[in-house]
C-alpha cells in the first residue's frame, strides 16, 4: 500500500475530511488530495507533523507501511511476542525436564 492510500486511511479512520485533515497538520485540502492521489508526497516535516498530531497512529505503519496501524495494536503486538516468548522458553524447560525423568527412568531399568 502506497503512501497516499495509508493517508486516505488515516483520514477514514479518523472520521474527518481531507479538508479537515490538511488544517489539522497545516496544508490545503489539495494538497493531502494530491498526497491521497500519490501525485506528490509529504515532507518529512508534514509527516512528522502528522505524527504529532495524530498519535494514535504508528510511526512504522506510516512511513514504511508495515505492521497495524494504530499504536494501541502495536503494543498488543509486542505484549503477544513476548507471552509467546516466554511460553516457549517454559515449554522448552518442561520438554528438557520430561527428557530428563525419562532418561533417568530408562538408567533406572538398565540397572
Amino acid at each position: 500500500m502506497g503512501f497516499g492510500k495509508r493517508i486516505k486511511q488515516m483520514i477514514m479512520h479518523l472520521g474527518i475530511s481531507q479538508n479537515e485533515f490538511g488544517r489539522e497538520i497545516g496544508v490545503s485540502g489539495t494538497v493531502i488530495s494530491h498526497w491521497v492521489n500519490e501525485r506528490n508526497e509529504p515532507t518529512v516535516s508534514k509527516v512528522i507533523e502528522m505524527l504529532n498530531t495524530f498519535p494514535d497512529f504508528s510511526t512504522t505503519w506510516l512511513v514504511r507501511g508495515i505492521g497495524p496501524m494504530l499504536e494501541a495494536d502495536v503494543k498488543k503486538e509486542q505484549k503477544k511476542d513476548t507471552y509467546n516468548e516466554s511460553m516457549n522458553e517454559r515449554l522448552k524447560l518442561v520438554e528438557e525436564k520430561i527428557e530428563q525423568l525419562l532418561q533417568d527412568r530408562k538408567n533406572k531399568k538398565d540397572n
